[in-house]
This record gives structure tokens, sequence and C-alpha cells, in this order.
């Protein structure tokens, strides 16, 4: 809604941004050696879940993201589902938003504590004080412009990847093919191409006990060459940059979609998180490259008291907002597949989606000569990507995600699902209440300032 922002960062820098949003490095998978049980169940869980969870996602993210190009991205995918299941995603989104953002603060000093000078972020007041510099910090790199936070990305990856790659290197001559199939303390096995760090790593530390957040500082002491230190200082920072590289990328997202929930008059006193700014980097450029900087500093203000909350507590219902955001968006998906039509050629089926949700579907079948000028203008009537395979391509995208969503919400607790129904019944009560007062679910008006 309103602009559609211009690709104005390059394939690098995406790249860059791409990592953090998703993996941002090996830090803090350590637990999972020892969660799993041991290092060959948590080494399938790596292997499986690219491919059974990571894989459909990304599937379905492509598809609706290039049939609804715009700037609220999941905000937008289900208002074809009707405006109250709109409004219940965008909440549900922005909820989920406050609560994520508000976990890599708490990560940041986790990291940065076991650094002498720094203890004193192990709790306390300076721990909510660097919390909130964190959250100041990151909203003022994206407030000038996303050049900038593409550039930092992309400097990130390169330091958070460095030290392991150091660690990787060091521990080599440690493995051992009786490392890599055996582990004295619980008999699992390991495949031989467990190479990454978490394979160098149980060479050189077998004891899945041993095995915990941050653990990778700790069993980088055991390496002769570096056992005064220096690569667990190295990895230590790494783990501080790959948090708060999440924490940027994450305030820049959610804050362009606290943007698209204010143009489709979602919240309340929405008209000042419409303004857009022309900031560093994007002077004398068009309204395309403005940033939405009231509606950014909105969403890094919103998530900051909640460093004061119990960081399981937040991750619990960190993990049962992502189940049900992501359920509508099968739900989305799936409403897409079903608003396709089918034309029939010589090069196979082609899904065209009708991008307007208040478009004529009372005519089944498409006529010969809308099926010619589809074909001539196929880069215009056709954008973006299509999962191929029609309705088995469907069948593979949604089932695994359903199928992890549900068991995701039926672990999240009774307390947490009510917490989260009585706020998407307060979310739908607010937008219901700012229609009849003079809101409305049209696209709101933007202003370049």
């Amino acid at each position: 809604r309103g602009p559609h922002f211009a690709p104005s960062i390059g394939v690098a820098k995406l790249v860059g941004l791409t990592f953090f949003v998703v993996a941002a490095g090996p830090a803090g998978i350590e637990s999972a050696v020892n969660a799993a049980g041991g290092a060959l169940p948590a080494l399938a869980c790596m292997v499986l879940v690219p491919l059974v969870y990571c894989l459909p996602m990304a599937l379905l993210s492509s598809e609706l993201s290039s049939k609804y190009a715009r700037t609220g991205g999941v905000i937008e995918w289900c208002q074809t589902l009707g405006k109250n299941v709109g409004a219940v995603n965008g909440y549900l989104h922005f909820f989920y938003n406050i609560i994520d953002n508000a976990l890599y603060p708490s990560c940041c000093c986790d990291y940065l504590s076991r650094i002498e000078p720094f203890q004193a972020l192990s709790g306390g007041i300076p721990r909510v004080l660097f919390s909130l510099f964190l959250f100041c910090l990151s909203a003022v790199l994206n407030c000038m412009g996303l050049e900038l936070v593409g550039t930092s990305a992309l400097v990130f990856t390169t330091l958070v990847l460095l030290p392991f790659l150091a660690f990787m290197f060091l521990g080599l001559p440690s493995v051992t093919w009786a490392g890599l199939t055996s582990l004295p303390t619980d008999g699992n096995t390991v495949g031989a191409s467990y190479i990454l760090p978490v394979g160098v790593g149980v060479c050189v530390q077998p004891d899945t006990n041993m095995w915990y957040d941050g653990a990778f500082i700790d069993i980088s002491r055991l390496l002769p060459t570096a056992s005064n230190g220096w690569l667990a200082l190295l990895l230590t920072l790494s783990g501080v940059l790959s948090s708060f590289g999440i924490l940027q990328a994450a305030i820049g997202c959610t804050g362009r979609e606290l943007y698209a929930m204010a143009a489709l008059k979602h919240l309340p006193f929405s008209k000042p998180l419409l303004k857009l700014h022309r900031t560093w980097g994007t002077k004398g450029q068009t309204e395309d490259s403005a940033v939405p900087v009231v509606a950014i500093i909105t969403q890094a203000l919103l998530s900051s008291p909640f460093v004061f909350f119990q960081f399981e507590y937040l991750l619990g219902l960190d993990g049962l907002f992502t189940s049900l955001t992501l359920l509508l968006e099968v739900v989305a998906y799936i409403n897409l597949r079903m608003q396709s039509r089918r034309l029939s050629g010589s090069d196979g089926d082609l899904y065209v989606g009708l991008l307007d949700s208040e478009a004529d579907h009372s005519t089944p079948f498409i006529s010969r000569e809308e099926r010619e000028r589809v074909i001539e203008g196929l880069e215009d009537e056709v954008e973006g990507y299509v999962v191929p395979y029609g309705i088995l391509g469907t069948i593979v995208v949604c089932l695994p995600l359903v199928v992890v969503s549900v068991a995701q919400s039926l672990s999240g607790g009774l307390l947490n699902i009510l917490v989260i129904l009585v706020l998407m019944a307060l979310g739908l009560g607010v937008y219901h209440i700012n229609i009849r007062t003079g809101g409305s679910a049209a696209e709101a008006d933007v202003v370049l300032v």
C-alpha cells in the first residue's frame, strides 16, 4: 500500500539482510546438540528442517510476495481473505513483532556479559539500559536509509562468520573418524558429512552435557592454538553482532509492516505513521526511496518495554505467534491458488493470479480473446514466481507447514493461547471502532516530508 519502495540495494546487500533475517550464523545452535539428545538427532534436524520447513516456506513466500508485491508484505497477503481476517492477521504480526524484537537485545547482553568489563550486563539496570540503547541504535540506522542498513548487514555477515571459519580451521586436526562416528557419553553416531562448526566442535568436546548456549566460546579454549582465549573473544563478539544484526534487520522490516497497517487503517491515530522522510542516502530521490521514519521509531518504542519481561515467557509467546501467523499465510496461499485461472497451452499449465480482491469470479472459463490477450501481454499479466506442479505442488508446500504450525500451537500452552485470543479480540475491536469513527479500509494518503 502506498508507494512501492524502489529496490535501492543490490544483491550482495540483500543477501546480508536475508542472512540475518533467516539464520544469523551458528551462534545459539549449541544447545540443540544437548536438547536433541545428542549430535545425531541435532544433525538430523539441521538436515531435515531446511527441507521440510524452510524450503516450503520459501516457495510459499516467493509466490505470495511476487503476486502481492507491496510494501506491507505479509500484512497484505491476507487482505484477500476479507477485511476482518486481514485485520486479525495484521494484529497477529503487530504483537508478534513487538515480542520478537525484544528477544535480541537480551541475546546481545548474554554474549557481551561474558567479557569481563561488561559482566554487569548479565542483569539489573545496566542490562535494561544497554538493551534500550540497542533499540535506539537500530532505529537510528534504519532511519538513515536501507542502503546503510544493507551495507552494515553485509559487513556484519563477514564479521559473524570469520571467527567460526577460524574455529573450524583450527579444529580440523581434532577431527577423526572415531570422533565423527561415536560419542563416548551417549553412544550417538554422526555421519561423515558432519563438517559444519557443530561437527568440529563435537570432535573437540564430545560431552553433549557441555553443549549449551554459548558453548562454542568455551569449546574454542580447548583448541591448542586458542587456549589463551583470543578465539573465544572473537566468537563472543560474533554472537553480539549476530544478535544485533537480527535486531537491526527486524526493526527495519517490522517498521514497514507497521506502516502498512497504518495505510490499511488497522491502527488508530495512524496518520503520523504514514509520513515518509527523505533521509541520509535518499536525498534528491523520489518518494520510492523514502523511509517510514515515524513507523520505524514507533516500532522500536513499542518493543522497548518488553526488555523487562522474562526471556523464556517471551520466547514461548513468540513461537505461538509464529505458528498462528504461518497458518494464516498458508490459508492466503491456498486462497491465491483457488483464485487462479488455469490456461492450457503447448508450453504446459500457466496460473494467473487474480490480484484484485474485488474481481469478478462468476465466469468459470477464460474466453479465447482473453487468453490471447494474456499470452500477448504475459510479462504484464503474470509477475514473479509460481510454484510448479499445480495441486501437487500446493500440497507439498502447505502440508508440512500446517503440521509444524499445528504442533507448535498445541504445545504453546493454554494460558498463552488465551492471551493471544484476547489480544486478537482487542485488535479486531480497535479496527472496527477506527472504521466507524472515520477511518477507512481503503488505501490511505502518504505524506512525503
